[in-house]
C-alpha cells in the first residue's frame, strides 16, 4: 500500500495573484541593487514554475500566469540603473543652471524651495532634477515670491515663476539610494537626484517656458488664488492635484499628525468620486459598456496626467478602468486578481514605485479592503446600513496602512479612525463641489463660486490642526514585521480555508505578538 501525503489547503486559489505580487516585490526588494542576484533568483523561480506546470495535470493556466508575473519582474530590472548616471558622490560647490519646474510657497506666496530640471552643473548637462533650498543666508533675505498667484497682497520680494531659467550657486549633494529612507526614495522616484543649498540665485531667462501640464496647473492655481485666501487656495490646489507645495507648513503638519494627510494626496477616494460621477452621467446617457470604459480611461488618464507622476492616482485609475473593462467583457470583477494585475502592470512600467511610500500605502489600503472588509463588517453587524459599511471600510483601510505608516513615519495618530469617519464624508462633498467649481471657473465671472468654499476650508483646516496637536503616538516597527502582519491579515480574510476559530485565533495571536514586540522595542 502506497503512502499518500494528505492534501492540506490553507488559502483559496484567488489569493494566488496577491501572492505573486508579494513574490515579485520580495525578489526586487532583497536584491535590486545586485541585478545578477535578482536575475538568478527569478530564473530559479521560473524553472521551478515551468517544471510544476509541465507535471501538473490540471490548471496549467496558473503556471502560465506565474511565468507572466516573473517576466514582468524581469522587465522591471531594465530601468533600475538609469538614475545612477546622474548621481554624484561627495558634497561639492557648484553653479547650477536649470528651469523652475516646481515651487514650494507659504500662504503669503513666499518661496522657500524650488525644483529645477534641464540641469547644467558647472557647465555640464546632467539628467534628473535638483531640489533647491532657499532658506540659507542671502537667498532667504531676498524674499522670493511666487509671481503666478495672481494676488496683490503678497509680501514684497523678487518674483519667480514656473518655467523661468535661473542660475543657483551653492552646495550640491547627490541623494543617496536608501530603501529605508522614505524622503530619499520619494525624491529618486520623481527623478530628483540632487539637493542644492543655495547661497545665491540669479535670473538667466525670465520668459516662462511651460509644458502642457504646467500650463493647466498654473492656470488652475491662478483661478484658485484669485478667488480664495492664500491658505485655502493652497489647500484646494492640493485637494485637486495632490501637490501640497502651497500648503503652509503648520497646516501640513496638522494633517499629518492627525492622520488625515491622505486627503492632500489625490488617491482612490478622489479618483473614485470623479469616476462615480462620470459613470452616473454615462449611465443616464445610456452609453454602452465599451463606451463607458473608453470615456473613463480617457478622462481619468487626463486627470492622472494633470496630477503628475503620482502612484496612488495611477493605481486608482488602473483599478477603475480595469473594473470597467471586466464589465465590458462580461467577466466577473475579482478584487484580488484586479488589484494584483494592476500592481504588476504599474511596477513593470515604474519599478521604483515599489520603494515609494505613496504607492505602498495606496496598494495596502485597497488590499486591506479586499482582505479585511468582509470579516470586519461581520464584527460590526450591529451597526446598521451605510454607517456600518463606512465604519468597516474605514477600519479596514486604517489597519492595512498602519504598519507602513508606523514603519516610515515612526508612529500614528490614535484619533485617525474617528477623525476620518467624520472627515471623509465631509471632504467628499467638498471635493465634488470644488471640482465642479474649478471646472466652471474657466469663465472668469463664475470664479466667485469658489469664495464660499474658502470659509469651509478654513473651518476644516482649523479643526484638523487643533486635533493634530492632541497627540501622535511614536512607535518603532521593524521591516520583518511587515510580512507577519500582512500574513495575519490574509489569515483573517475570507480567502483562508481553515475553520474560522483556527484562523482568527492565529491572526489575533500574530498581531498581539507584534503589538507587544513593538511596544517593548519602542519604550524599552
Amino acid at each position: 500500500m502506497k503512502f499518500k501525503m494528505p492534501a492540506i489547503k490553507v488559502f483559496h486559489w484567488r489569493m494566488l495573484p496577491l501572492a505573486l505580487v508579494c513574490l515579485v516585490a520580495g525578489l526586487l526588494f532583497v536584491s535590486i541593487d545586485i541585478w545578477w542576484l535578482t536575475g538568478l533568483l527569478m530564473t530559479l523561480c521560473a524553472i521551478g514554475i515551468v517544471v510544476a506546470t509541465v507535471l501538473a495535470k490540471r490548471r496549467r493556466a496558473v503556471g502560465v500566469v506565474c511565468l507572466a508575473a516573473l517576466l514582468a519582474a524581469y522587465l522591471m530590472l531594465v530601468p533600475m540603473g538609469q538614475y545612477l548616471g546622474a548621481m554624484i558622490g561627495d558634497e561639492i560647490s557648484a553653479q547650477t543652471v536649470g528651469r523652475i519646474a516646481m515651487v514650494s510657497a507659504d500662504e503669503n506666496g513666499k518661496i522657500d524651495a524650488l525644483v529645477l530640471d534641464h540641469l547644467q552643473i558647472n557647465g555640464r548637462s546632467v539628467g534628473g532634477k535638483a531640489s533647491v533650498d532657499l532658506r540659507y543666508q542671502t537667498t532667504a533675505a531676498m524674499g522670493y515670491v511666487y509671481a503666478d498667484a495672481g494676488r496683490s497682497d503678497y509680501v514684497v520680494g523678487i518674483p519667480l515663476e514656473i518655467g523661468q531659467t535661473v542660475s543657483v550657486k551653492g552646495t550640491l549633494t547627490g541623494i543617496k539610494w536608501h530603501y529605508f529612507d522614505s524622503a530619499a526614495m520619494h525624491n529618486i522616484v520623481r527623478k530628483v537626484y540632487f539637493r542644492l543649498r543655495a547661497d545665491g540665485l540669479a535670473m538667466v531667462d525670465a520668459t516662462p517656458r511651460l509644458g502642457a501640464t504646467e500650463k493647466v496647473r498654473v492656470a488652475l492655481y491662478r483661478t484658485l488664488a484669485g478667488n480664495m485666501s492664500g491658505q485655502s487656495a493652497g489647500m484646494a490646489y492640493a485637494f485637486l492635484t495632490g501637490n501640497a507645495s502651497f500648503v503652509p507648513d503648520d497646516v501640513l503638519a496638522g494633517y499629518r499628525s492627525s492622520g488625515a494627510a491622505h486627503l492632500l494626496a489625490v488617491s482612490g477616494l478622489h479618483v473614485g468620486l470623479v469616476a462615480g460621477l462620470l459613470a452616473l452621467l454615462l449611465k443616464r446617457l445610456r452609453c454602452p459598456s465599451w463606451g463607458r470604459t473608453i470615456v473613463l480611461a480617457a478622462v481619468l488618464g487626463v486627470y492622472a496626467w494633470l496630477c503628475g507622476d503620482a502612484p496612488s492616482v495611477w493605481r486608482a485609475t488602473a483599478l477603475v478602468v480595469g473594473g470597467s473593462l471586466c464589465s465590458a467583457l462580461g467577466r466577473r470583477r475579482d478584487a484580488p486578481s484586479l488589484l494584483s494585475g494592476c500592481g504588476l502592470v504599474l511596477l513593470a512600467v515604474r519599478p521604483l514605485w515599489l520603494f515609494d511610500v505613496s504607492f505602498l500605502l495606496s496598494f495596502a489600503a485597497y488590499a486591506g479592503v479586499v482582505l479585511l472588509y468582509a470579516p470586519l463588517r461581520k464584527v460590526l453587524r450591529r451597526v446598521p446600513g451605510r454607517w456600518g459599511n463606512a465604519l468597516a471600510l474605514n477600519v479596514a483601510v486604517t489597519l492595512s496602512t498602519l504598519p507602513i505608516s508606523v514603519y516610515f513615519f515612526g508612529g500614528f495618530a490614535p484619533l485617525c479612525i474617528p477623525l476620518n469617519f467624520v472627515l471623509i464624508p465631509v471632504m467628499s462633498v467638498v471635493y465634488v463641489v470644488l471640482f465642479a467649481c474649478a471646472l466652471v471657473s474657466v469663465v472668469p465671472a463664475l470664479g466667485i463660486l469658489l469664495t464660499g468654499l474658502d470659509y469651509v476650508l478654513r473651518v476644516v483646516n482649523a479643526a484638523v490642526v487643533a486635533l493634530g496637536g492632541v497627540g501622535y503616538l511614536g512607535l518603532r516597527f521593524e521591516v520583518w514585521h511587515l510580512p507577519l502582519y500582512y500574513g495575519a491579515a490574509a489569515l483573517a480574510s475570507p480567502y483562508c480555508l481553515p475553520r474560522k476559530a483556527i484562523r482568527y485565533s492565529a491572526a489575533a495571536a500574530t498581531v498581539l505578538l507584534l503589538a507587544v514586540w513593538t511596544l517593548v522595542d519602542t519604550f524599552a
